[in-house]
């Protein structure tokens, strides 16, 4: 995914856990918890590839987490 900052294309690329549709970024996480920076990772890659619908999946607890994040 190209990363805009400013309205300038940087040369740097992020590459998503997974991209559905090109417009969900979806990350995948196994955590014991869940924790604010895991959000604002999430959120950066949203505002930085400028999609509106981020969702962050946690394996790492004893049921599947899924956490929806619009920006």
């Amino acid at each position: 995914l190209s990363i805009r900052y400013k309205n300038n294309f940087l040369p740097k690329t992020y590459y998503a856990d997974f991209l559905c549709f090109d417009s969900i970024i979806v990350e995948f996480k196994a955590v014991s918890e869940l924790n604010e920076h895991h959000f604002s990772q999430v959120i950066n890659y949203l505002k930085a590839t400028e999609l509106k619908l981020g969702l962050l999946i946690n394996f790492g607890e004893s049921k599947l987490q899924i956490r929806r994040i619009v920006f």
